[in-house]
């Protein structure tokens, strides 16, 4: 049973069944990657008692049931990889859960419940990725306590109520992915203001919502942003005269809502928007500006169909 064993390598293989139940007896070992092959049965309850265990990767799999418990409870693990699997039940983090870890990524899975208010304690947790699940309730407040975070991912779940404005404590974030969810509510601005807020913000991600209010008039604070995507929420009034200043700009998604009013001719400063996607609103006036000889033409300006005047 190799209990000297530091370093379990099975990734990317066709190994079928389950992973063995004695991996328990492992107890030096330290690394455990399995993924990418054809497990379909349970997680070991035995991973759990892996204190020295650092890396955990058993993602690509078929692997089915509740993620044990004792998983969570591992001291030294920095990764914890179960993402596209077919596990299901409640993320069961608790007060000293996973004091170590900096990659958390269970998406693609069919976990389910609340997100534990105890997600907030993993302060040392660069990536927390939990997109594509059946997750529901509201986003915690706690979530604004993980402190380290670099990609937050929370997208194709059920989650529903505000956005927290306490998820902008989290001054680390480049990426916050909320898409297709059924969230509330506005954009706290603050996730725009670089001194209150993060910092370096690259990636904001709201598609498919029901969130509304108008886009946070202090947008051109977000000097790092490159990407914005709003469409299919119920955001209204008009975009932001200043938006122009977002020079990272490359990506701004704003179909199906109920904005209004000309699109700022400051836009034209965006010079490395790649697209722009306008379509379902009630904009007008003209586009002429964002395509004439001046800016060097051949900007994509996406769909403008079902606007008034464009």
């Amino acid at each position: 049973s190799f209990p000297d064993l530091r370093h379990l390598g099975l990734s990317r293989n066709s190994l079928t069944g389950g992973l063995p139940r004695n991996l328990g007896n492992m107890r030096y070992l330290k690394k455990l990657e399995a993924s990418s092959n054809k497990f379909d049965q349970r997680i070991p309850e035995s991973i759990g008692t892996l204190s020295q265990l650092t890396i955990l990767d058993l993602s690509n799999n078929e692997l089915t049931g509740e993620i044990p418990p004792k998983v969570f409870d591992l001291k030294e693990v920095v990764t914890v990889d179960l993402s596209s699997n077919r596990l299901w039940g409640p993320i069961s983090l608790k007060e000293a859960s996973l004091p170590s870890v900096r990659k958390l990524r269970l998406f693609g899975n069919r976990l389910a419940g609340n997100i534990p208010e105890a997600i907030g304690k993993l302060q040392h947790a660069r990536e927390v990725l939990l997109d594509d699940n059946s997750l529901n309730g509201r986003i915690p407040s706690t979530i604004g306590d993980l402190g380290s975070v670099i990609f937050l991912g929370l997208s194709r779940n059920y989650l529903s109520g505000p956005i927290p404005v306490t998820i902008a404590k989290n001054t680390n974030l480049e990426v916050l992915l909320l898409s297709e969810n059924a969230l509330t509510g506005p954009i706290p601005p603050v996730l725009f203001n670089p001194h209150e807020g993060p910092s370096g913000l690259e990636v904001l991600s709201l598609e498919d919502n029901r969130l509304s209010g108008p886009i946070p008039k202090g947008i051109w604070r977000a000097k790092s942003l490159k990407s914005l995507g709003l469409h299919s929420n119920n955001f209204k009034g008009p975009i932001p005269p200043r938006i122009g200043e977002v020079e990272n700009l490359r990506v701004l998604e704003l179909g199906n809502n109920q904005f209004v009013g000309e699109v700022p001719q400051s836009m034209n400063n965006l010079k490395l928007l790649e697209w722009l996607s306008l379509q379902r609103n009630s904009f007008t006036g003209s586009l002429q500006f964002l395509c004439n000889k001046k800016t060097g033409g051949g900007r994509n300006t996406g769909d403008r169909n079902n606007n008034n005047g464009l």
